[in-house]
């Protein structure tokens, strides 16, 4: 990939790099390693994937053909990237994100997926081959290392990315990183190393503690370097009330009637998070009528109802975190079968719903809808 690729491959999106972006890259050229502690949502991933595309698709258009046999050939560059998430439900986020600029800057790479969650055709896969960038937890790169042939399928790591690293540092987590780390950097010598955070106090410390020391007669590299990308945002609050404040209901279910101003300030927007406590997962469901009794089924019932009614395209998942999820196209609902029957209890707390998966309690869940 040529110079500068990665400000064409923004400025086509209408974007325009910060200056601490353009630091990271210009340290990644050199082969610097370091800490970036930026704001949230100032980019610290494009800061950081960008310029090791920049810095590390130029090695993988290598001409092997005649150095190996014609069925080498055409495979992808061997694992380059190993970017270590300290979630799992951050990896396939971070995932996502990672893939985005690959077609236009490096379309000979590939990209994979490594955690508890992983289904075994895919670590089958990776088992025979790991794709050039891979996003991980430090548990399963601590696997990955005690295999008998960790070192074959791990030698050819150029940069190893920790997102997150106030998640790990001071932790046995962290611990099993730098673990990691060390054990990486004895096999080659020139590894680059870059964390990221937003929520770090002593900077100096936790870059110590991210880069590991070099073996004694290993050669000598830059400093590294601490990147600070500090943006300052504009915050506005605002409270979204009914049309009629009199039409107040007595005690909670009041998260329903703000939903579709809830919704258009959601379409408003490029791009939203929303985030509900989990005590109000249960908000939206309708009192029971005077003397009437509901079970959890019917609430449920009720719920989906609402969802297909008011939110059209959105597609709304209550439970235990209570996430809001925008997708680009309708998504139309599945049936599932009788035997795998999906409706919801209330756990030990009597709060907290927990899914009903197997057909007994879904049996039990509908002999509570009848005798309610």
């Amino acid at each position: 990939m040529s110079e500068g690729a990665a400000k064409r491959w923004m400025a086509a999106r209408g974007w325009q790099p910060f200056a601490f972006q353009q630091q990271v890259w210009q340290a990644e050229a050199e082969g610097r390693s370091g800490l970036l502690h930026a704001t949230t949502g100032a980019g610290k991933t494009y800061a950081v994937w960008l310029g090791a595309l920049e810095r590390f698709s130029a090695l993988a258009p290598v001409d092997i053909a005649q150095a190996a046999p014609k069925k080498e050939a055409n495979k992808p560059p061997p694992l380059t990237v190993l970017w270590i998430t300290p979630m799992r439900a951050l990896a396939a986020d971070s995932l996502r994100a990672l893939q985005e600029p690959l077609p236009d800057l490096a379309p000979h790479w590939t990209s994979g997926l490594r955690t508890g969650d992983t289904a075994s055709g895919e670590r089958a896969a990776q088992d025979r081959r790991l794709p050039t960038v891979l996003v991980t937890t430090p548990e399963s790169v601590s696997l990955l290392l005690a295999r008998a042939d960790a070192h074959e399928r791990l030698a050819s790591v150029q940069l190893v990315v920790v997102d997150e690293w106030h998640e790990l540092v001071g932790n046995k987590r962290g611990v099993q990183v730098q673990l990691a780390l060390a054990r990486l950097s004895g096999w080659n010598p020139r590894l680059q190393v870059w964390g990221m955070s937003a929520t770090l106090g002593n900077l100096p410390e936790a870059l110590a503690t991210l880069v590991p020391a070099l073996p004694p007669r290993a050669p000598r590299r830059a400093k590294p370097l601490l990147v600070q990308g500090r943006i300052d945002k504009a915050l506005q609050v605002q409270v979204l009330l009914p049309e009629r404040v009199e039409r107040f209901a007595w005690a909670g279910h009041m998260g329903l009637s703000l939903l579709p101003q809830v919704v258009q300030s959601i379409e408003a927007n490029a791009s939203t998070l929303v985030l509900q406590h989990p005590s109000d997962a249960e908000d939206g469901t309708p009192p029971p009528a005077h003397g009437a009794r509901r079970s959890p089924c019917q609430y449920r019932k009720y719920w989906q109802g609402l969802q297909r009614r008011e939110v059209g395209r959105w597609q709304v998942a209550t439970g235990m975190r209570g996430v809001v999820q925008h997708f680009s196209s309708p998504t139309p609902a599945r049936r599932p079968s009788a035997g795998t029957r999906r409706c919801w209890r209330r756990g030990p707390t009597g709060r907290a719903p927990l899914p009903c998966t197997t057909a007994r309690s879904a049996a039990k869940c509908a002999a509570g809808s009848r005798r309610g």
